[in-house]
């Protein structure tokens, strides 16, 4: 199957394709370029409309325009998983013709551009973000990458890179910081450079370039199994020359990839803890981040302990003053806080039958479906917990 590519030039030919589209959005980067990415994908994102406007929309990936409205870098398009869409079914991916298996690369992509009306790399990550911009122009600027870079933006071309760094890991680690060549690009009509060519523009800058996938399949069905065994390696892209893409990722990438993602939650790195389960997230996360998550287990396991013993301390209240359901019932100010007092009352006749650390570790299991739901109940019985941990990329 033929890939075909959009002509972009100015900002006002993707408008259309997106409008009234909330996936979609068009900022403004604090003056200095105007960005186009999608946020979240919805059943009918890349399907619903003609074949130019889901084209269109397909390059809203990153897109990104310069204040008057021209364009200033194009990246990769949206390409799928090997079996995700129509175009990357297995009957559609015929390994017989012209095509490259390449190793996908787990970092972020980075394909810069030059500034409006200014002689300098903008070192351009997904978003454009200028931290970024700060730190890889501190690692390449005046470098092989920047000669690369500019001889490309020269041509008409989008460089893309992947750079990986110990402490950019989403979730194969990396011993140092890399900047790897994966494709060349026209910046306007989005035609592709042949994967051999960007393979000598790499050797004549003397840049590293992504590496082929190192399989021995003859199907891409033998393919699929020889990347779903892959351990500690994210997966391969096959490309085309027709300019199709598609992506295979590794059994052991995928689980480990969405364990990672409870990272990003509070509610759901407690509902790991409280379920038994971090120990699988620990024996994979970096030292900041395991420090992370050993420090909120701490603080999660001590409040445990504190309705524990609050629980503890009403009970013998209640065997002193002699009270009766119903006293204890009527305590508002100055009685236990909502959990507690469930607590002692699933336990006020047979407290001896009442296994209250399950009990408790049920009530909070049942309020961590959603973020407002698990703050209501810390706030509510005094909780004294923050999460600082980062979500996946």
């Amino acid at each position: 199957m033929a890939q075909t590519f959009p002509f972009i030039e100015h900002v006002d030919h993707i408008r259309a394709a997106i409008e009234g589209r909330s996936e979609f959005s068009i900022m403004d980067e604090n003056g200095r370029f105007i960005v186009v990415d999608y946020h979240l994908t919805g059943a009918d994102t890349f399907t619903d409309g003609n074949a130019e406007t889901l084209a269109i929309r397909r390059e809203c990936r990153g897109l990104i325009f310069y204040k008057d409205g021209t364009i200033a870098r194009r990246a990769f398009h949206k390409f799928f998983n090997v079996g995700e869409h129509e175009e990357s079914m297995t009957h559609q991916l015929n390994l017989s013709g012209n095509h490259h298996v390449l190793t996908k690369l787990d970092g972020s992509m980075v394909a810069p551009f030059l500034m409006e009306n200014a002689d300098e790399v903008y070192w351009a990550s997904m978003r454009g973000s200028y931290p970024y911009h700060l730190r890889l122009r501190a690692l390449y600027d005046g470098t092989r990458h920047e000669e690369l870079v500019r001889a490309a933006l020269h041509k008409g071309l989008t460089p893309i890179f992947e750079f990986c760094a110990p402490d950019n890991r989403i979730v194969v680690p990396y011993e140092a910081p890399s900047l790897t060549l994966l494709a060349l690009r026209n910046t306007v009509s989005g035609a592709y450079l042949p994967q051999d060519d960007v393979i000598d523009w790499g050797a004549e800058h003397k840049v590293p370039v992504v590496e082929p996938f190192a399989a021995n399949a003859g199907s891409i069905t033998e393919l699929i199994d020889e990347v779903r065994a892959l351990e500690d390696a994210e997966g391969a892209v096959l490309v085309f020359a027709s300019g199709l893409r598609a992506k295979l990722k590794g059994d052991w990438y995928a689980q480990v990839h969405k364990t990672l993602s409870y990272f990003g939650q509070e509610k759901d790195i407690a509902k790991l803890i409280l379920s038994g389960h971090q120990d699988d997230l620990v024996a994979i996360l970096d030292e900041t981040r395991r420090e992370q998550l050993l420090r909120y287990q701490a603080d999660l396991h001590g409040e445990l302990a504190r309705l524990l013993a609050e629980v503890e301390t009403w009970r013998q209240k209640i065997a002193e003053a002699g009270m009766s359901r119903k006293d204890f019932a009527m305590l508002n100010a100055g009685g236990p806080v909502p959990v507690v007092k469930a607590l002692v009352f699933r336990g006020f006749d047979q407290p001896e039958k009442c296994d209250y650390h399950d009990e408790l570790i049920g009530h909070m299991m049942k309020t961590l479906g959603s973020d407002p739901k698990w703050t209501g109940f810390k706030t509510a019985n005094g909780l004294s917990l923050t999460w600082d941990g980062h979500g996946i990329g």
